[in-house]
């Protein structure tokens, strides 16, 4: 099936949702990183406090990236502590959790773990939003003097450091789209998970149509101009956190939409193209042409899943941007439609 470019549809959400930390720094749930761990070993020391700990706010899907002195880290994703850190804009205090009725109930105060003292400041992302808490933590009461607070501003400055410098290297430098590296490291975690809970996982890949022609009429700098909005129009055109997308070689890139079917996959690569082609990026001498992108989407579902992977979803799409592209461009095509196999039998 293909569609002619049509008027993209009017938005509800009220704001579009950010990247999560695992595809903007590459944290993860499942492993620590080994240089944050290093650092919260010179933090706590410093503190003179037992334990401290990154807390990841991923999309309220809270995890910690890394930790020193914790034998439990499962409690810290559920402590109010947490979410009060992350409103602050300095230090939150709590010198002794037992004479805080308001922390009665927090799963770190009670139970068997019985915090009595806490340290947090918010560490903040790319972007400035609040994205983890870094904390210290005593089992006694500790009032965490001047030497403790300044620590934590400290080493808040080094973990957020150390946070650009990850995302550097995990982000193409001319769009600032996810690398195709990493890119595959997250479409292999959810095409795992797609598996094992049953759902169907699409693919749009994008490219600029007749972009070789505008390269050579307008120039690289222009096509560098385009390719960067491009990024920014299919990062403003994904609305779920688990989405991404990835420049994956040097004209095409790939967007990724974890528990998302035809319909779902179509609109957003609608979207995309709608996007692109109200920038009004001037092509050649006529007044009213204007560069356009075309794109090609491949849904595998459910049952399909173990007998693929991210490459043939990759190459079945592509097959569907090229049929999109011999049509005219300025359009997306739905894999599939034409008889092709998405997956091999």
């Amino acid at each position: 099936m293909e569609s002619t470019p049509q008027p993209a549809e009017p938005e509800v959400h009220a704001e579009s949702p950010h990247p999560s930390a695992i595809e903007e720094l590459g944290l993860s749930p499942h492993r620590s990183d080994e240089a944050l761990d290093r650092l919260l070993v010179l933090l706590a020391r410093m503190s003179v406090a037992p334990m401290a700990a990154l807390i990841v706010d991923d999309d309220g899907r809270p995890f910690v990236a890394a930790a020193f002195g914790l034998h439990d880290r499962t409690l810290l994703q559920r402590s109010t502590l947490v979410d009060q850190t992350l409103l602050q804009d300095e230090v939150l205090l709590v010198a002794d959790a037992a004479q805080d009725p308001q922390l009665a109930g927090d799963p770190l105060a009670s139970g068997g773990f019985k915090l009595r003292s806490f340290a947090g400041i918010p560490v903040r992302g790319l972007d400035r939003r609040p994205l983890a808490a870094l904390c210290v933590m005593d089992w006694e009461p500790n009032s965490f003097d001047e030497h403790a607070c300044g620590a934590l501003q400290g080493f808040r400055a080094l973990v957020e450091d150390r946070l650009r410098l990850r995302a550097d290297a995990l982000h193409d430098p001319l769009t600032g789209a996810i690398s195709r590296r990493h890119f595959d490291e997250i479409a292999d975690r959810e095409w795992r998970r797609a598996m094992r809970g049953l759902t169907p996982i699409s693919v749009i890949v994008c490219e600029l149509d007749r972009v070789d022609e505008f390269a050579a009429r307008e120039g690289l700098p222009a096509l560098d101009r385009g390719l960067r909005a491009t990024a920014l129009a299919m990062q403003y055109s994904m609305h779920r956190p688990g989405d991404c997308a990835s420049r994956y070689d040097e004209t095409r890139f790939v967007l990724l939409l974890p528990g998302t079917d035809d319909p779902g996959a179509v609109e957003t690569a609608e979207r995309v193209r709608a996007a692109v082609e109200a920038l009004l990026i001037p092509f050649a001498d006529a007044p009213t042409s204007m560069l356009t992108l075309s794109a090609g989407v491949a849904t595998i579902h459910s049952e399909a899943l173990s007998r693929g992977d991210l490459r043939t979803a990759v190459h079945a799409a592509t097959v569907a941007l090229r049929n999109a592209q011999r049509a005219g461009g300025n359009r997306w095509t739905l894999a599939g439609a034409g008889g092709e196999l998405l997956l091999p039998p």
